[in-house]
């Protein structure tokens, strides 16, 4: 009852028992919350690749027309630096305009709800800066009280621009000129074992995101994209938790000549992926005016083993080992299998402390990278494409991450 999202709290309470008729009743106290949210606020993102300031509207109505329809509407937009606003690669506006509508029970008695989402985004990457719009219908679904089944039409259309040295250098041959179009069916299946979603002691989640991709109108760009991913948490002695997780995740291109649009390929590296890489710096490169910049891959495989104690009160501190790779882009459809290569694994080892917030834990890691045979390059031994005169770039050996709510 709590997550039909219109009460601000529902307590489950045992009855009198009726002796006589072998019965106990089950007492629900419910108390309602407001049908109408507005939320207004600044923000600010600090990443090793990437700064911004943000402000944030958003304005969502649950009771909308009647019947718990939910309507939610969001406006963000800021100003961003790549890497830092210090010295600056680049630069520039940002933002998003999204509407998201929910329909609750159109099919099979009330079981089965129906989602929409339409978004206009002006993002700024690393290699390039894009204006996209973005559609998506579901009907989410739980058979069980801890299966969630989201299958969705994807619609993504993005006009890329301001790249950063030559466009011709990046994965967009399956793009027209610089409009790259991804139409896709997708299906998302999770089963959620864990005690509590934010604050993790016990239990595993399991996911498997499934694509299709399929082009739309004359564009578009054929593909299979498959994401399983596992998460365990075990509790230990005096107020340890001992947490792993393993992500894979392989794009198939389908009867395709090149490389799939840079806007589908995997990256790696970040503060809820390899944290020994900063945003996306674990991936494919192009060396593009004098700075190394990611276009992603087919394969990727990421793997983390963390250990989290009590530090009393709020805080909690952690040792961490991280571990990620990234294939490069191709047309070839078992491309994605070179990250089965375990000797090909990055490694990072660190250390964090979370303190405890209503909204999930604040957390900072650092990480630290491990040598390996690859981890003097970007980290790969041939670049993509090859760099006549390697300049010898390297990446950060430690980096520092901040961010809300834990690693996974």
């Amino acid at each position: 009852m709590f997550e039909l999202g219109v009460f601000s709290g529902v307590r489950v309470t045992r009855g009198e028992p009726d002796l006589g008729r072998g019965e106990v009743p089950i007492d629900v106290g419910v108390q309602e919350a407001p049908f109408r949210t507005l939320r207004v606020g600044p923000g600010i993102g600090l990443e090793p690749s990437k700064w911004q300031v943000l402000g944030q509207v958003q304005w969502t109505h649950r009771n909308w027309l009647g019947d718990l329809r939910r309507l939610t509407l969001d406006a963000r937009g800021g100003y961003a630096w790549i890497p830092s606003p210090v010295d600056p690669i680049r630069e520039g506006w940002v933002g998003t305009v999204s509407g998201e509508f929910t329909q609750p029970g159109v099919l099979f008695k009330d079981a089965v709800d129906l989602f929409a989402k339409l978004e206009v985004e002006r993002s700024l990457e690393q290699a390039y800066a894009s204006v996209s719009e973005k559609a998506r219908f579901g009907i989410p679904f739980r058979p069980a009280p801890r299966w969630t089944i989201v299958p969705s039409y994807n619609l993504e259309i993005y006009k890329l621009s301001d790249f950063v040295g030559d466009p011709s250098l990046l994965p967009i041959e399956n793009c027209q000129q610089t409009l790259c179009v991804l139409s896709y069916l997708e299906q998302r299946v999770t089963y959620d074992l864990r005690d509590h979603p934010l604050v993790t002691t016990r239990g595993y989640f399991f996911s498997l995101s499934l694509q299709e991709g399929f082009p739309a109108g004359g564009y578009g760009y054929t593909y299979l994209k498959f994401i399983p991913e596992a998460r365990g948490f075990w509790p230990v002695e005096r107020g340890s938790v001992l947490a792993a997780r393993a992500r894979f995740g392989a794009l198939v291109p389908i009867h395709e000549t090149g490389s799939a649009p840079v806007v589908a390929l995997f990256t790696s590296g970040g503060p809820n992926s390899m944290r020994g890489y900063g945003s996306e710096r674990l991936a494919p490169m192009v060396f593009q005016d004098g700075a190394w910049v990611p276009i992603g891959g087919n394969g990727l495989l990421e793997g983390s083993l963390e250990l989290r104690q009590s530090l009393g009160g709020d805080l909690v501190g952690t040792v961490f080992l991280d571990a990620g790779n990234v294939s490069t882009p191709s047309g070839n459809p078992t491309q994605y299998k070179d990250v089965l290569d375990l000797s090909k694994l990055q490694y990072a080892l660190g250390v964090g402390v979370r303190y405890r917030t209503s909204v999930g834990p604040f957390r900072a890691d650092l990480a630290v990278r491990l040598p390996n045979d690859l981890s003097k390059g970007v980290p790969f031994a041939e670049r993509f494409p090859p760099v006549p005169g390697d300049s010898g770039h390297r990446e950060p050996i430690a980096v520092l991450h901040l961010a809300l709510g834990e690693a996974f």
